[in-house]
């Protein structure tokens, strides 16, 4: 018999996203799920959860999900279909921010990729702590 439970991984305690004193303006979490990986449904999906506080208004965060950041002229992000999330946030305290993803997105093994970025003309400055991907996986009872 098979059960399905909720399960999560731990990807990084934290790390600070600007071009000034920072970690660079992108940060790159390799993720591995195990064949017991479900994909989701409409109602059961994958959710990244993290922390986040902007040091300065209007500081841009975007997270990628097995895909790669792309820069404009201008050293900003370009948005693709690998983008899960897209946000500007004020500076301001602490704050636990979740994102509902599509579990296709995800490779049921080895490989997974998820990328944090800022824009790259050192415009953005942002902390992200504690990342963790909530999904479902089987096993056996």
């Amino acid at each position: 018999m098979v059960a399905t439970v909720a399960d999560y991984r731990v990807l990084d305690s934290g790390f600070r996203l600007s071009l000034q004193g920072g970690d660079g303006f992108q940060r790159s979490l390799g993720l591995d799920l195990d064949e017991g990986y479900v994909a989701g449904t409409n109602i059961a999906r994958p959710i990244l959860q993290f922390m986040v506080r902007a040091f300065q208004d209007n500081s841009r965060l975007v997270v990628v999900v097995n895909g790669s950041i792309e820069l404009d002229n201008s050293n900003r992000i370009v948005p693709d279909s690998n983008v899960v999330l897209d946000r500007e946030f004020d500076a301001s305290p602490i704050r636990t921010y979740y994102v509902v993803i599509g579990g296709e997105r995800f490779f049921p093994s080895a490989g997974n990729k998820l990328i944090f970025a800022v824009n790259a003309d050192g415009s953005d400055d942002v902390l992200v702590e504690s990342v963790v991907l909530w999904h479902q996986r089987r096993v056996a009872t």
